[in-house]
């Protein structure tokens, strides 16, 4: 029996795998604010979701993500988890599950993962993935493997304005849209859509330059959800110049809020071979 979990910044999902190769039904709860509680959390969803699919104890891997910056197992940096960062999140979790391989991983790189193998990036060697939700994340799959850099990719702190600083994330993620003008997105109406589709186009054809992607993917709540951006995003894309003769196939995530849990459940799946 495997483990699987997407912790995010509002809430989180679980899931058990008994074979490693397909997810049984998600849970999904409120992120408890400590690390610790989160911890356990999973720990009583997975256990009651291991009992209700009869599957065996104890379990044999427990794999997830979280966003921010994760380095074995050690929170460096995640700005929608308060008080988390420093937090020994991988031997915590170890100890939550005794005899169970661990994987932890960036929630966008193990979204990525998860869409280049099982959803939109299905056959392509190399996949592009960026989320907006509350914030904006993404990653990079080499032939069906996260690339990782030295700390992580970050694409939603790129800088889209050199005069003001401002970065993609603070342009179209739900956050930033709440703060600066007090609504979501998708209550702004067709031309706010336009713009933030024209603001995401920049990351995402930057990202492209950097990445050389054969298929760029975007999920998140945001482009999932809001009428007529994945649309703004497509065209003006096709407005902006590129360096190539033909664009990267740019896809919605197909796994819609199950692109992190299907990520790690490859990771866990490379563990108990």
């Amino acid at each position: 029996m495997i483990g699987l979990f997407d912790i995010g910044g509002t809430h989180t999902r679980t899931a058990v795998s008994a074979d490693g190769s397909s997810l049984g039904p998600s849970r999904r709860f409120e992120t408890p604010a400590s690390m610790d509680g989160a911890i356990a959390a999973v720990k009583e969803a997975l256990e009651a979701q291991a009992a209700e699919a009869g599957g065996s104890m104890p379990f044999a891997a427990v794999s997830g993500c979280m966003p921010g910056v994760i380095q074995d197992g050690i929170v460096i940096h995640s700005p929608h988890l308060s008080g988390w960062d420093g937090g020994a999140f991988g031997s915590s979790l170890a100890a939550a599950f005794p005899g169970a391989r661990i994987a932890v991983a960036n929630d966008a790189d193990a979204a990525c993962l998860g869409e280049a193998v099982y959803g939109a990036g299905q056959g392509a060697r190399t996949v592009a993935y960026m989320t907006v939700s509350t914030g904006v994340g993404g990653g990079r799959t080499v032939g069906g493997a996260i690339d990782r850099g030295r700390y992580g990719l970050e694409p939603g702190h790129q800088i889209i304005d050199a005069a003001t600083g401002a970065t993609l994330e603070s342009l179209v993620s739900g956050a930033a849209i709440i703060r600066r003008h007090g609504k979501r997105l998708s209550e702004l109406g067709p031309e706010a859509i336009a713009r933030a589709g024209e603001a995401l186009a920049a990351g995402v054809h930057n990202s492209i330059v950097h990445w050389s992607p054969d298929v760029f993917v975007l999920g998140g709540s945001i482009v999932l959800e809001v009428d007529g951006l994945f649309g703004s995003v497509c065209a003006a894309l096709e407005r902006l110049p590129s360096p190539y003769p033909k664009l990267p196939d740019i896809k919605k995530a197909a796994l819609g809020d199950g692109s992190g849990l299907y990520g790690a459940l490859k990771l866990a799946s490379a563990l108990v071979q």
